[in-house]
């Protein structure tokens, strides 16, 4: 049984995906701000499953405008 996805905290969502992208996983979702508490994205795994980029104000400070 495989994980349907996994969540990742990173520092910068939007370079975090655009290095996702360049390695050659799928966009599932581009990045997006969720008011002042996340921004996250999401890219498809060459299995198909998805991973989770999230980037948390409480974790790293201020959020980028997207």
């Amino acid at each position: 049984m495989g994980f349907t996805y996994l969540t990742a905290q990173v520092f910068d969502v939007s370079e975090q995906h655009e290095r996702f992208l360049r390695k050659g996983f799928t966009e599932g979702m581009a990045p997006t701000r969720l008011g002042d508490t996340a921004a996250i994205s999401c890219v498809r795994l060459p299995d198909g499953d998805w991973l989770e980029l999230s980037q948390r104000a409480n974790l790293v400070g201020e959020l980028p405008d997207l």
